[in-house]
């Protein structure tokens, strides 16, 4: 999506010292229908945060409990919900490559993704409730699929952890230079 004359937003300069005073923030994708891109992968936490508070959207139902940013052994994942003695462990993916309307993750190869799957996939093997949440953040998509040609290590990962009962869930937002519009549930794709 970042090439030469590509039609980029970025807030700046920072308030503080940093490597670069600037950050990029939305891009206008180069293929049609042209839309506003994220990509500011915290955005998708905060998405999700919104989407597990309520409880018509929340894949879970009633309201829960929700903490960020849970230790589970060696990562840190990004929410634990609670309610009464149920809880749920999550991670959160921002996705914003998408190729003929299919969104595809990951854009870039992620052993950190790996780890938490693995994390996940621990968690269902002791009986716990364990979910990923793909979080669109642009909304020309159909579909969300597992990037096997950019990942094929996390793509198994991802197979495994299905397998094992790890839940998988997707929404999109449309961007704007006014904010995100919830655009509803993205289906997951698994493939063979």
């Amino acid at each position: 999506m970042l090439h030469p004359g590509a039609e980029v937003y970025i807030c700046g300069p920072a308030p503080y010292p940093r490597k670069t005073p600037y950050t990029l923030l939305l891009v206008r994708a180069s293929c049609p229908p042209y839309p506003l891109v994220s990509l500011d992968t915290q955005a998708a936490n905060r998405l999700a945060e919104q989407i597990l508070r309520h409880p018509r959207l929340s894949p879970f139902g009633t309201p829960w409990q929700v903490r960020r940013e849970v230790k589970i052994g060696r990562s840190r994942l990004d929410f634990y919900l609670r309610q009464n003695r149920r809880e749920i462990f999550l991670e959160v993916k921002s996705v914003s490559l998408v190729i003929d309307q299919v969104a595809l993750f990951p854009d870039a190869p992620t052993l950190r993704g790996v780890r938490h799957l693995r994390e996940l996939m621990g968690l269902t093997r002791q009986g716990k409730q364990a979910a990923v949440l793909f979080v669109a953040q642009r909304d020309d998509l159909m579909e969300i699929r597992p990037n096997e040609k950019t990942d094929p290590q996390f793509v198994r990962a991802l197979k495994e952890a299905y397998r094992q009962g790890v839940r998988f869930f997707g929404f999109k937002f449309q961007i704007t230079l006014e904010g995100y519009v919830y655009r509803g549930t993205a289906p997951i794709e698994m493939g063979a």
